[in-house]
């Protein structure tokens, strides 16, 4: 299913279009050198193979909010597996959504992408909730999850593409495929998020669902994972899975 832009989306009015700086992408690896957060996220992207795709997703990555390095994936712990807890919570569950996609993907004949599209995919695993509680300005005036928070996502990376040149339909494709990750949960108040009709759309929710699931849980090591830091203090980063169980 192809989308049209949505109105929202706020296209930069530029002429030359300028491409992806590969001293940019090395000054923000030696800016970020100390978060080990940042440096998990960078070993996955590292992994592709395309290096279009590569520097693209360099590209997101210095460009995310800061709280995403450190904020976790839900600070209720109700539903979500240990690894998404504590300080560094949100990147490893992005990584775990990365991971079950890898599993999902791995059996023949269910899933018909050839490998261009599965890079795409991951891209759209890692950066899916990139933008969880809005921009970071947003974030330090309300800690709390954004509901439309696949929008946000979407628009950075379909903005930053355009600003750095990269390809428009491969954009398009993660663009379509993270607006619709909440699944079944994608309703509040009068706010209805899309639901997933397309193959990528489907695996994309899968893997994101399966990931969260409190009896399915990643080993990331003692390095990127200190169970001493998870503390449940609040509900900013309860997901819409979580508040379908239960009003929080």
């Amino acid at each position: 299913m192809r989308i049209s832009l949505p109105k929202w989306l706020k296209v930069p009015k530029q002429t030359n279009i300028p491409q992806i700086s590969d001293n940019l992408i090395q000054k923000e690896k030696m800016i970020n050198q100390e978060n080990k957060y940042f440096r998990l996220m960078l070993e996955e992207i590292d992994k592709l193979q395309d290096e279009e795709n590569r520097k693209f997703a360099h590209t997101l990555l210095s460009n995310v909010p800061d709280y995403f390095f450190s904020v976790p994936a839900s600070s209720s712990g109700k539903y979500h597996p240990s690894n998404d807890l504590g300080n560094g919570g949100l990147v490893r569950h992005s990584i775990s959504v990365v991971r079950m996609l890898g599993h999902l993907l791995e059996p023949y004949g269910y899933y018909d992408f050839d490998d261009e599209q599965k890079e795409l995919l991951k891209i759209a695993a890692l950066f899916h909730d990139c933008m969880k509680s809005g921009t970071q300005e947003e974030y330090e005036k309300n800690k709390h999850t954004k509901f439309l928070h696949p929008l946000y996502a979407a628009n950075f990376i379909m903005t930053t593409a355009i600003k750095n040149g990269y390809p428009y339909e491969k954009a398009l494709f993660i663009y379509n495929t993270v607006i619709s990750h909440m699944g079944q949960w994608n309703t509040k108040g009068d706010a209805i998020l899309p639901t997933p009709k397309t193959l990528d759309q489907k695996v994309l929710h899968l893997a994101d669902y399966l990931a969260s699931r409190k009896d399915i849980n990643m080993e990331f090591g003692e390095e990127y994972f200190d169970e001493e830091d998870v503390v449940f203090d609040d509900t900013s980063t309860v997901t819409a899975y979580e508040k379908e169980k239960e009003n929080v």
